[in-house]
């Protein structure tokens, strides 16, 4: 199909420049926008291009040439039913390393298969290329080509990307069944039930660039998604708002992943208009943005992205900010220092929160130039924030102190979201709570205020404890009955002693408390007016004891068990 603006290129015989500035493209949906393969930039500013049947605008780039930079372009497609291949609309394809973006939100249209327009159920079909790098065989990321709302059978169709390097291309057709196409619809990944079809062969499926297969609506198979993927085909055509990919087709490991540097990604709405594509799928970060907003129609890709979308009141789900990390290369070794360093470049740091996760106040916090406030103002503390920082007086880094601070409690999980039940370790302002055995090797000082009423350690446990010892303390065995000791050791075991003077004989002593758990305890006693006189003590039960002797004499006792 024509173009309205074209370089032939290649860059080695016919590497023009073009620079495009006022002007509007009107296509009418009968011919397309801008197609720049002369490999040197292409710059498009203050410019409409719409009505494009098939893309928008098209620029080859070098690894030393940006493909294209638009500025300040406005683009809208609305022809994906005028395309003579079925296969949609793209917004701007990207075919070379880097390209920039300002004031510029290409439209893209995803094709749609079949004419029902409104059923219960939305599918969601995505293509994985298997191709040859190296005679090397090599699998490609899903990337989404189209929706249907018609119950199969169905004919899906999609652009066949150009085996550049040799090889033979081959096709697996995936299938979601899917609420919508939002934020909130991941493409596939990992293993699941996906496949409608695997190993299509253009040999016997595609014709004219364009290649096809029929669903019949059997059940989607088990399919195991590469992730990396290993395979960037050369998507010269596919549809989307953005697509980014390199001129040939080549493995992912050469370091080379189409880039785009802008300003704004979205808003999109709308169930067809097509996201943003990378071929070498989500390996590394590729879309640098200043606000990421209303994202969705997903391929995997890597956004990199610090700002969300707010609109007045209405605030839309903020995306996150994924930033690179970890060695280059999976054999060179770890060690290194964080990818987030918050530094201090004195060496020196006193008290501070350093990430807030949670503001209590944040109208203090937005009516603070620099919107980081005191703690404190005016006497009044943000004691309820949700923080991660120090509590050092101003110290040296090699103080530092790391302290976490909440206004209802911390708690520690393991395999688990987070259900406010499942807590392994939980600290309240009224207690620490272990849900798991302690095992520790260490010794518990503890110094007590001396208006302090608390034990400096205190052991509950809802079973008997069978064996808790404590240093320089005895322990308590029970030997049995026999003539040779069985020992086993005493639960909850205790000494009681005293002395007591008898005013009959024999006399009760009763209110041991907390009282022996059993009756096999054993007493001792000893007359202290009458040393010679025979004495009897002789558990009575688990917290009476009875005296025999000498009425008038002063027995001392002693009783052990548990």
């Amino acid at each position: 199909m024509l173009v309205a603006i074209y370089g032939p290129g290649p860059f080695g015989t016919n590497a023009g420049v073009l620079w495009v500035k006022d002007s509007v493209i009107a296509a009418q949906c009968t011919f397309n926008g801008i197609d720049n393969q002369d490999a040197n930039t292409l710059r498009v500013s203050d410019t409409v291009v719409e009505g494009y049947p098939q893309f928008g605008i098209r620029a080859v780039g070098s690894n030393t040439n940006v493909a294209a930079i638009l500025d300040n372009v406005y683009m809208e497609g609305g022809c994906t039913n005028f395309n003579p291949l079925g296969v949609g609309v793209a917004g701007f394809i990207s075919e070379g390393y880097s390209s920039v973006m300002h004031g510029t939100a290409p439209a893209g249209l995803l094709p749609q298969f079949g004419s029902t327009t409104s059923t219960p159920q939305l599918y969601a079909y995505y293509v994985v290329v298997h191709g040859t790098i190296n005679s090397q065989a090599v699998v490609s990321a899903p990337y989404l080509t189209g929706w249907a709302y018609q119950t199969p059978p169905i004919t899906i169709k999609w652009p066949q990307p150009p085996a550049t390097n040799g090889g033979t291309l081959t096709f697996d057709l995936l299938r979601q069944s899917v609420t919508n196409l939002g934020a909130n619809t991941a493409a596939p990944y990992g293993m699941g039930n996906f496949a409608v079809a695997t190993a299509i062969r253009v040999s016997t499926n595609c014709s004219n660039n364009i290649c096809s297969y029929v669903d019949n609506g059997s059940a989607t198979t088990s399919y195991p998604v590469t992730s990396p993927s290993t395979y960037a085909p050369a998507l010269t055509f596919w549809p989307g708002s953005v697509i980014l990919t390199e001129a040939a087709d080549s493995g992912t490991t050469n370091g080379g992943e189409p880039r785009l540097y802008t300003d704004i990604v979205g808003p999109s709405t709308g169930i067809g208009l097509g996201g943003f594509v990378n071929s070498y799928g989500a390996n590394a970060p590729t879309v640098f943005a200043q606000q990421c907003s209303g994202l969705n129609t997903w391929s995997s890709i890597w956004v990199s992205c610090p700002a969300g979308d707010s609109i007045s009141n209405n605030y839309p789900q903020v995306g996150a900010m994924l930033l690179q990390s970890g060695p280059v290369a999976t054999d060179e070794p770890g060690g290194y220092k964080g990818r987030i360093n918050l530094m201090a470049p004195h060496g020196t740091m006193a008290a501070t929160h350093l990430i807030t996760l949670a503001d209590s106040n944040p109208a203090k916090t937005l009516a603070t130039p620099g919107h980081r406030p005191l703690l404190t103002v005016n006497g009044v503390t943000d004691a309820n924030d949700t923080w991660i920082g120090l509590d050092n007086p101003d110290a040296n880094v090699n103080q530092f102190q790391l302290a976490f601070g909440a206004p209802l409690m911390i708690s520690s999980y393991i395999g688990n979201t987070g259900d406010n039940a499942s807590f392994l370790e939980r600290l309240t302002s009224s207690a620490k709570t272990f849900n798991v055995p302690i095992t520790a090797n260490f010794q518990i000082n503890s110094t007590l205020l001396t208006s302090s009423t608390l034990a400096p350690f205190t052991v509950k446990s809802a079973v008997p404890v069978d064996v808790l010892t404590v240093s320089n303390h005895p322990t308590i065995q029970y030997c049995g009955t026999g003539t040779t000791c069985q020992p086993a050791a005493g639960v909850n075991g205790q000494v009681v002693f005293g002395k007591i003077t008898l005013t009959s004989s024999p006399q009760d002593m009763g209110g041991i408390n907390p009282p022996f758990q059993h009756n096999t305890y054993n007493c001792l006693g000893n007359d202290l007016t009458a040393p010679t006189s025979g004495v009897k003590v002789v558990p009575k039960n688990t917290n009476t004891v009875t005296f025999t002797g000498t009425v008038g004499d002063t027995i001392s006792y002693q009783c052990v068990g548990s």
